[in-house]
Formats: structure tokens, sequence, C-alpha cells
């Protein structure tokens, strides 16, 4: 039966013990008043949810008889679990620093309403049902460690690396950087390179183009002076036939010339005709002696250039086999010509002794002066073209030396392409 004297004793809200919470067990206040924990909850306390104050109705003790039962209506207060939650989460807002997002997440968990029953008369309350199962601190210590850990890893995977792994990969890692800089460089360097390559390729292609064009110049020079020697040459024969056609005519007298008679003639000696011949054949001697100097020399040139024959040394090799022939003929001419003044000679020694007459002496004199003056005007076209053959030689040893400096420099960017 139920009597009043059963709630005149206050209850006493007790923590349900976890069996997965060691503090649970070994903690030395296991009750707390409910001043202490609202002092405790804080903020999270709410006042709305706060059991009404249980009115005790105490009887006085000379009543024997019981009064007449009124209908009372029970307020049962919350269950020992929310007082266990509320200390787990007191707990872990202390240990975790105040995790914001957990105490929202606990906040949004619905709360169990507890409805009070209305007591029948004469009814004995019923028994609380059993407590569910309620984490322990150090379980949702761990939780959240672990949902902590979980974050952490999905924000950085690198956390749940082995260290040595770790530094193992870093240092892989830095190897490859290095490895990169170095190919980047060695990319910039070979870019340069090759660039540096295409301008001085460029240079070389624009001096071997002036280069070639000069040769084309000087070799149209040549031929021009080849031609020029032929005209000479065909001249030459001309003014042989011709004295020769004269000294076939002997003895008969030119009605075109009407010149006064000359020194040698009005001296009628031989001695100075002898000197004047003397001095010629030796004017002659020594222009041949230098003419066969200069053509050992041009010898020498093409006995050294004979080794690596090219383009330009055939080229040089022609020019100087026709300079080679022009001396020969020349040669030959003056030789001819000296064998005319010696049988001019002999026959002017044998008309003065045969007492013929004077105008033997004018047809010599004659053609002496004509020969000298024909050699003067050969000789000066031969020195014009002795030293445009010179200036010529020198302008193609110059470009040759310039061809063997490209060459080398060709050569030297050959083989650093092939280094590199």
């Amino acid at each position: 039966m139920w009597a009043a004297n059963r709630n005149s004793m206050p209850r006493v809200q007790q923590r349900t013990s976890s069996v997965h919470s060691i503090a649970s067990v070994h903690s030395p206040s296991q009750t707390r008043s409910p001043s202490r924990d609202d002092v405790s909850r804080g903020k999270n306390f709410d006042l709305g949810s706060a059991p009404a104050p249980r009115k005790q109705q105490l009887e006085p003790v000379h009543h024997k008889a019981a009064p007449p039962v009124h209908e009372i209506r029970l307020t049962e207060e919350p269950k020992s679990w929310a007082n266990a939650t509320e200390d787990d989460v007191s707990s872990r807002s202390s240990t975790l620093d105040g995790e914001d997002d957990y105490m929202e997440r606990l906040d949004k968990k619905p709360v169990q309403k507890l409805q009070t029953r209305k007591q029948m008369p004469n009814d004995e309350p019923r028994s609380p049902g059993p407590a569910p199962h309620i984490p322990g601190p150090l379980e949702s210590q761990l939780a959240a460690l672990m949902s902590k850990l979980i974050f952490m890893e999905q924000s950085n995977p690198a956390v749940s690396v082995d260290p040595q792994a770790f530094q193992k990969m870093e240092r892989e890692l830095k190897a490859l950087k290095e490895e990169k800089k170095t190919w980047w460089k060695r990319h910039d360097a070979i870019w340069a390179l090759r660039d540096e390559d295409v301008e001085n390729n460029i240079k070389i292609r624009g001096m071997l183009a002036k280069a070639r064009r000069e040769l084309e110049g000087m070799t149209a020079l040549r031929e021009e002076d080849l031609s020029n020697v032929l005209i000479v040459r065909a001249k030459l024969a001309e003014k042989t036939r011709e004295l020769e056609r004269m000294h076939a005519q002997t003895g008969r007298t030119s009605p075109s010339r009407g010149r006064p008679a000359s020194y040698l003639e009005r001296r009628g000696t031989s001695s100075s005709h002898d000197l004047f011949v003397a001095a010629k054949t030796a004017a002659l001697e020594q222009r041949a002696l230098e003419l066969e100097k200069r053509n050992s020399d041009l010898v020498a040139q093409v006995e050294t250039l004979k080794g690596g024959a090219g383009i330009d040394d055939l080229n040089r090799l022609t020019a100087h086999q026709a300079w080679k022939d022009t001396v020969a003929g020349l040669e030959a001419k003056l030789k001819s010509k000296d064998a005319e003044l010696a049988r001019a000679k002999s026959g002017s020694m044998s008309i003065s002794s045969g007492g013929g007459n004077g105008m033997d002496w004018y047809r010599v004199e004659a053609l002496l002066e004509e020969h000298a003056s024909y050699r003067e005007a050969l000789g000066g076209k031969l020195q014009a073209l002795r030293s445009d053959k010179e200036t010529l030689q020198r302008e193609l040893h110059r470009k040759e030396n310039d061809y063997q400096a490209l060459e080398l420099k060709l050569q030297i960017l050959q083989r650093r392409s092939t280094i590199l």
C-alpha cells in the first residue's frame, strides 16, 4: 500500500555506472546534488526542463486515521542517465577544449520527454525500466578523438603515413625537383646554343654568298684577261707576219715613207747600231728573267695547293696555266725578235761590206723604232695585267684566309653540338 510517508524522504539522484567507463568505478563522488549539477551544466541548463519543487504535505503525528485520499499528481524527476550525460558533456568539453561541433550535435539529439502518469488512488508506482547503455567519459573522449583523427586524415592524407616513409618520400621529391631544375637549365642552355648556331649559320651563309659573288666576279675578270691575252697574241702574230713580209721585200723602196735621214743613217757607222741592239737585248733579257722568277713563284704556289685541290684551287691552277702559256708565248716572241735582230745585224754588216745603198739602213731603223714602240705598248699592257693579277691574288689569298677561319669556326660549332 502506498503511504504518504514514502514521499517524506527526498530522493537522491545517483549516476548509473557504465561498464565502459573506468572513471565511473573509481570516481570518489558518484552523487551530485541538483544545485551542483546546475552549476556544472552552466549555460546549458534549461529552466523549463527543471523539475517542479515537490510539495510535501506532512501529516501531524497525532492523526492516526488515514485522511481521505485525494488525487495526487506525481512529477518524476529526470532519470539518472540525464545527469550522467551532463557529466559526460562537461568532462568532454573540459578535455577537448570546447568542441563546438560536438556540442551542436549533442544539442540536436532528441530528448525523450518523460510523461507523467496519473496515479490512481491506492496504486503503487511502477518501477522504472532498465536504463539504456550510457557511454562513459573515456569512451566518449576516445570517440571524439577518433572522429578528430578521421577529419585530420581526410584533410591531410600525409598524417597517417609512417614518418620514415614520409621523410623518404620528401627526399625523393626533393631529388626529383633538383633533377627537374637541372634538366630545365640544360634545356635552356641547349636552346640558347641552338639560337647562337642558327645566327652563326646565317652569318656564314651570307659570307659564303658574298665570297661566291666575288669569286664569280674574279672569274669573269680572268676570262676577260684571257680574252685580252688572246687578242694581244693575235695582234703580235699579225705584226710578226708583217715583219716577215717586209724582210722578204728587201731591195724595194716604199714610196709612202718620206721621212728624212735618221741619226744612224747620217753617221753611217755600225757601232751605234750594235750598241742599240745590245741595249734592247739586255732589256728584253731582264724582262724575261723577271717573268721567269714570277713564273717560278706561281709554280711553287701551285705545288703547295696540289695536296687538297678544290674548285677554287682548280680555278687558280687554270689561271696560272693560262698565264704560263702567255709568258711562254711572249718568251718565244722575244726569242724570235732576237733572232730577227741578229739576222738584220748580219744582213746590215754584209750590205755595208758590199757597199749597198742607204735605204736598207732606213728600213732597219724604221723596223727597230716600230718594234720598240710596240714593245713599250705591250710592256705597259703586261705591267697593267701583272698589277691586276697581283691585286686579284692578294684578294684571293685574303678570301682563302677568311674561308679557313669560317671552316675552323664551323668545326668548333660541330664539336660543341656533338658534345651536347
